[in-house]
């Protein structure tokens, strides 16, 4: 019947089970299953969830009494009252010896608020300090040292108050001492406005200057600890004027090696200039082993120094091309030679490409335009003879940049010379006539005639 169980076949071995082995592999199994983790995280979550409510509960009761006692403490302030604010004006005119007066306290905190009541007290202060440190008057010398000893005044004073409400705290037997925290306001008042801070900001140039500052003079003659800087050390001037062994002493006080003080002075001595050892070369003063050997003490490398020579040559003719370059260019410009022989020349001369361009197309322009023109004596002969007229005359003037009046007066002296009166009387008129018109428009005084016309 299929219900009835099958029994195992005879020839297998069933071996007994092991249950502790079956009990570790299955803690293990737990384990790595991360089931503990979880159910000690549950019943944690399980407990801030159930404890929330009684928490927050708790909390907004606190605050409740927080709120409640701190009311108290506002009341206790005495804030906003008229007591508060006469309090505020005694404790500032006691302690800082500044009158204040409470009823304006009061009004700014019915009126305004809090704030406003604030700002009145320290307005009241501002505007007394202010009063007491620059009295009228700008800024000034006088007026500094002025504000100074009241400044110093109102410390002293005030610490004498504060000493004195100290004093007499301390007359009252413990039993009955009621107002000892009555100095703290002024303790309070002291730190909260920085009198110590500010006290020694006033002092601090008075003693420097009286103090501190003539001592360190009287300290550097005594025992002279200013050393030469190294700029100072290292001039070359110094070095010619100053014995080494003072310049090595020196030197070795601010740190330096022996080595180090005798790469200094090496490096910072004086040295002949390219133009120098061309020059002693040149003159066969120097042979070509030494003048590559200076050249090589200026920092060149040895495969460079011939070549350095070689353009100091090269600079020098290159002064002799310009030049050359100019004087063509003048004779172009002369007519002397024509623009093709200065085009001759530029090929002829280390000179790149755009510098030929545009030096040509210079002599071409200046060949162009007109570059010459007659003197003013040959004009007054061109007009003397009849060649010209006075138009043709004032046109010259005024090309060659003349004003208007020396115009005039060059014609009217022209004419004069002719004798021809009655045309430089012409010309004077038109030109006084141009005065007067414009003098018109203008509105201005009419100028007085020139003599010429007076009698005409």
């Amino acid at each position: 019947m299929p219900d009835e169980p099958i029994p195992p076949p005879d020839d297998i071995n069933v071996p007994p089970p092991d249950y502790l082995l079956a009990g570790k592999l299955q803690a293990e199994g737990t384990k790595d299953s991360g089931m503990p983790e979880r159910l000690a995280a549950a019943f944690v979550i399980a407990v801030v969830r159930m404890l929330s409510p009684a928490v927050r509960i708790l909390a907004d009761s606190l605050d409740e009494i927080l709120a409640a006692v701190s009311q108290l403490f506002l009341a206790g302030q005495g804030e906003g009252s008229r007591g508060f604010a006469n309090l505020v004006a005694a404790l500032v005119g006691d302690l800082l010896g500044v009158e204040t007066d409470g009823d304006r306290i009061f009004a700014a905190f019915q009126t305004r608020g809090r704030i406003q009541a604030m700002q009145e007290v320290g307005a009241q202060f501002a505007e007394v300090i202010t009063k007491e440190l620059i009295g009228t008057g700008d800024v000034s010398p006088e007026q500094g040292e002025t504000a100074v000893k009241s400044f110093l005044g109102f410390v002293l004073s005030f610490a004498v108050r504060q000493g004195n409400i100290a004093f007499l705290t301390s007359l009252i037997p413990e039993e009955y001492r009621f107002a000892e925290g009555f100095r703290e306001y002024g303790e309070l008042m002291a730190k909260n406005l920085g009198l110590g801070r500010l006290t020694r900001i006033v002092l601090k140039p008075l003693l420097t200057t009286l103090a501190a500052t003539p001592f360190q003079w009287r300290l550097n003659q005594q025992f002279h600890p200013t050393q030469f800087k190294e700029a100072d050390l290292v001039n070359p001037f110094t070095q010619d004027t100053m014995p080494h062994d003072v310049v090595f002493k020196a030197m070795d006080l601010l740190g330096y090696s022996q080595d180090k003080i005798e790469n200094l002075i090496r490096l910072h001595s004086k040295k002949l200039t390219f133009d120098d050892v061309d020059l002693l070369a040149r003159w066969q003063i120097y042979s070509g082993d030494q003048a590559h050997a200076a050249i090589t003490q200026l920092g060149w490398p040895e495969e460079m120094a011939s070549l350095v020579l070689y353009m100091v040559g090269l600079r020098k003719a290159d002064s002799a091309v310009n030049s050359l370059v100019d004087a063509a260019e003048t004779a172009a410009v002369e007519g002397h030679i024509t623009i093709d022989d200065f085009s001759t020349v530029l090929d002829s001369l280390p000179i790149d490409k755009q510098t030929k361009t545009f030096r040509l197309q210079a002599v071409q322009f200046k060949v162009k335009a007109p570059r010459t023109h007659l003197t003013l004596a040959q004009a007054q002969s061109a007009f003397e003879q009849g060649l010209w007229d006075v138009t043709q005359l004032e046109d010259y003037l005024v090309a060659r940049g003349y004003g208007a009046d020396d115009v005039n007066t060059i014609e009217l002296l022209t004419l004069l010379k002719l004798a021809k009166l009655e045309e430089a009387i012409k010309v004077a008129k038109f030109a006084y006539d141009k005065k007067v018109a414009a003098a018109k428009a203008k509105n201005l005084p009419i100028p007085p005639p020139p003599a010429i016309l007076v009698g005409s």
